[in-house]
């Protein structure tokens, strides 16, 4: 196990603790279809998970999706977890302390740590992680992506996507409005907290622009495995070309 947490300060620790009991609820309610989305990863390990895999999870936080689809049914998986915050990480590494996975946790910004790691990957996640960067930044990120997966891997994607031609403010409204009138356990706080991130750090794309970007990084076509009946969120596979 890795221990990656540096000292924090307090008031950060409160901040990051309250973002993440906001986290954790909107999970428990399902708000954002981490149920649907684990479901799919269940499917794709069935199909293709086998014991001694590498896995690199960008945007990892506490590594619940890879650990809900794949911990029960896999043994020695190489596992690379990639975060922003180290709270999480620590989460994320007591989470896997009782498992026989080998486990490297690093905090940092997964568009730079892609371009530092050398190892190649069976498979790299990246959930709720990829609309927080610009077009030419997603672009970079999955054409590095491509060259980290071995010639057999896959990308599995999830992430808020837009329909196609909505522009962001339109999609950023119709989210928001769900949150507002459908989110009913999260507070007035905490939905405030989802506004001000959401308008301030979330770029989501729409389909095309997501073809466009895999099959310019190298990728066949996507294969759309689920999307919401709100057409709020996706699954993409990719599979290199």
């Amino acid at each position: 196990m890795t221990d990656t947490a540096p000292h924090t300060a307090p008031g950060a620790t409160r901040e990051f603790f309250t973002a993440w009991k906001l986290y954790q609820d909107v999970i428990d309610h399902n708000y954002m279809v981490h149920r649907q989305i684990v479901e799919q990863l269940r499917a794709w390990t069935r199909r293709h998970g086998r014991d001694g895999m590498s896995i690199l999870d960008l945007g990892c936080g506490d590594a619940y999706t890879v650990r809900s689809a794949m911990l029960d049914t896999l043994h020695h998986v190489r596992y690379t977890g990639v975060d922003l915050a180290a709270p999480a990480l620590h989460f994320a590494d007591r989470a896997f302390a009782d498992s026989d996975w080998t486990i490297d946790l690093r905090e940092g910004d997964l568009a730079q740590a892609v371009n530092v790691l050398d190892t190649r990957f069976d498979l790299v996640v990246a959930g709720h992680a990829l609309h927080h960067l610009d077009n030419p930044a997603k672009q970079r990120t999955l054409t590095r992506i491509r060259k980290l997966l071995t010639d057999t891997g896959h990308a599995f994607l999830y992430d808020l996507i837009t329909r196609d031609n909505e522009p962001r403010d339109a999609y950023l409204q119709r989210l928001l409005a769900d949150a507002d009138a459908n989110w009913t356990h999260l507070s007035a706080d905490q939905l405030a907290a989802i506004r001000q991130h959401v308008e301030n750090y979330d770029f989501p794309v729409d389909l095309t622009t997501w073809r466009h970007h895999a099959t310019d990084a190298g990728f066949a076509d996507p294969d759309l495995l689920f999307r919401d009946e709100l057409e709020h969120y996706a699954v993409l596979l990719l599979t290199p070309r």
